[in-house]
């Protein structure tokens, strides 16, 4: 039997992807920092983070703060996050890297096998969620107030569909 976490595939993740996709194509310009959908991409994370994983990544920044426990559990739990963090920094775009999420439980490859722009814009959020301290795993049960605003979301987007289509009849 093996200790090996289960794996969960970004790339299966569609927020996570829409966002790739704006950073993909902010890649092909000369200046990637300056398009347009480099903009774009860092507009839309947060709330990807938030639908997939039910944090944000300036969350993450500080992720015992997100935590309600003692002091010595927060030590230890910020401990284990500063190490996986400066783990995650010595093999960051080294061919070492992918391994590396492979053992936290995440599979941060595309389908040509090349680790995704968008692990290094989330790699706090996936050690927060990977260690347990904060956040959820993809398809884990929303929390009841995540619940209530999906629920909120998806009837104001019924409601301007449903307006959309009056105004469109004769």
């Amino acid at each position: 039997m093996t200790d090996e976490p289960p794996i969960w595939r970004l790339r299966d993740l569609k927020p996570l992807m829409e966002v790739e996709a704006l950073f993909a194509k902010a890649n092909l310009h000369k200046n990637p920092l300056w398009a347009v959908e480099f903009d774009q991409a860092n507009e839309k994370l947060p709330g990807a983070c938030q639908r997939c994983f039910g944090v944000t990544p300036d969350e993450a920044w500080y992720p015992i703060f997100l935590t309600d426990v003692d002091a010595a559990e927060a030590d230890r739990l910020q401990t284990a996050f500063d190490q996986a963090k400066d783990a995650w920094i010595e093999v960051m775009e080294t061919d070492r890297e992918a391994a590396f999420w492979r053992g936290h439980g995440w599979d941060v490859l595309d389908e040509k096998g090349e680790v995704l722009l968008i692990a290094d814009e989330i790699a706090r959020v996936l050690i927060m969620v990977s260690l347990g301290i904060g956040g959820r795993r993809p398809g884990a049960p929303l929390s009841d107030q995540e619940a209530r605003e999906e629920a909120r979301s998806w009837g104001a987007a019924l409601e301007d569909e449903a307006r959309k289509f009056r105004s469109k009849r004769p």
